[in-house]
């Protein structure tokens, strides 16, 4: 993960979503709430409520990415190391 997938995740979810291959997502789901949070931030601040909800949803889903990654990493060494204990 980049540095630009942290950044779209805090200022704009729907970018987050469309990097990383989830259109569905990012267009049915958080465009139409993202632009409802702009515009009712403006005018009522309840925006703020929705964007925290979206920024919440994308950092969690970026997180169990990460978490996924770093399981992946730890079970290839595992394994790795296991096969190098069978050889000798």
């Amino acid at each position: 993960m980049t540095f630009f997938h942290y950044l779209s995740v805090i200022f704009c979810s729907p970018l987050y979503y469309l990097m990383i291959g989830r259109k569905k997502m990012a267009l049915a789901v958080h465009l139409p709430i993202y632009i409802m949070a702009l515009f009712t931030f403006l005018l009522f601040g309840f925006g703020a409520i929705l964007w925290l909800g979206l920024t919440f949803h994308a950092a969690w889903d970026l997180r169990s990415r990460l978490l996924n990654e770093m399981v992946d990493l730890q079970a290839k060494a595992i394994a790795r190391e296991m096969k190098n204990v069978s050889n000798s």
